[in-house]
């Protein structure tokens, strides 16, 4: 099964992209047009708004062994160009900015997917790709798939992720071939990218040097991951 690095929307098309999707945020919620813009996945270039991309998880993918992890004691942290490990996830790539744009706070991801097991990790990585193709990591949120199906806050100034205790009554058992809905953020962080970069969301089911492989023991893995049905949602401006 073929990875897919799915071109979107590009920054003049965030707007009507917001538009398209506002119906899944209840009326009542309001969002300043200048905090938030939508990405969703999949969706420039003619691609359809709809279908699945199947995603053989690599549990080999790594964030290495100088993320934010590893470093909480005082060491620097260093994550490396990521282009090649790229390779190993499943990408969702805008087109270039045609103009500078500021993220301050948390992303917030909402996933619709349907695994091939009866539980997993997901992991949704934000990356800023420079003109030459470095591939820059911004922000990361990673979730059991067990701790699915809570819905997203509703606050005052929008959206934001479930308070999860991560307890076991928490937990919410699936069976394997079904959807499932996932709304998790991902660390906050405020960068200016340039005109000319391009954002990107990275999916991935490993973080082979971080965490222990979920499940625990299988050949193969696969996440399908419903465009029509997935976002970020991206504090920016």
């Amino acid at each position: 099964l073929a990875r897919h690095d799915r071109q979107h929307v590009d920054a003049d098309a965030f707007a009507q992209r917001r538009k398209l999707l506002h119906r899944r945020r209840p009326a009542h919620v309001a969002r300043s047009p200048q905090h938030a813009a939508l990405v969703g996945l999949g969706q420039a270039q003619g691609e359809p708004s709809h279908g699945d991309d199947v995603y053989d998880v690599d549990f080999t993918a790594t964030t290495g062994a100088t993320n934010r992890w590893h470093t909480q004691l005082g060491a620097p942290v260093i994550y490396a160009d990521r282009a090649t490990h790229d390779g190993k996830l499943l990408t969702y790539t805008s087109d270039q900015l045609r103009r500078a744009i500021e993220i301050t706070g948390a992303p917030l991801a909402h996933i619709l997917l349907t695994p091939s097991q009866t539980d997993g990790a997901l992991f949704a990585y934000l990356e800023g790709v420079a003109p030459d193709g470095r591939v820059i990591y911004l922000s990361e949120g990673v979730i059991r798939l067990s701790f699915n199906g809570l819905a997203p806050a509703e606050t005052g100034a929008g959206m934001s992720a479930p308070v999860r205790a991560f307890t076991r009554a928490e937990a919410r058992p699936f069976v394997a071939g079904t959807p499932i809905a996932l709304a998790f953020s991902l660390s906050p962080i405020s960068v200016v990218l340039p005109a000319g970069y391009r954002l990107r969301i990275a999916i991935a089911g490993a973080d082979a040097q971080t965490f222990e492989r979920l499940p625990a023991s299988g050949a193969s893995v696969q996440y399908a991951v419903d465009r029509a049905g997935s976002f970020v949602d991206v504090p920016m401006r």
